[in-house]
């Protein structure tokens, strides 16, 4: 149980990050919200608000969750070296 709680908590970052990326975005705006619905066609808004609303404000989350990637791949990548490293056991041939 341990192993597939630590994999998720690990996945959060990178996937938190994909899902919000600018991307993306064209994607799932037009599959969610219908938002333009095709590049001819005028926005049906009278007011643009942006990502300034619920709930795409969440999509300023990009950021952080690069922040928390780049710590955790300097971590893995600190425990690759260490793990590679030749270690001589004492009393071993």
């Amino acid at each position: 149980m341990v192993p597939v709680l630590a994999g998720a908590a690990i996945l959060i970052f990178p996937l938190g990050f994909r899902l919000t990326c600018y991307y993306y975005r064209k994607a799932y705006y037009r599959s969610f919200w219908q938002s333009p619905p095709a590049c001819a066609v005028s926005e049906p808004h009278k007011k643009y608000t942006g990502e300034t609303r619920f709930p795409l404000i969440f999509q300023n989350t990009h950021r952080w969750f690069f922040y928390l990637g780049l710590i955790l791949n300097v971590i893995l990548t600190y425990d690759a070296v260490i793990a590679f490293q030749k270690r001589t056991v004492p009393g071993a041939t």
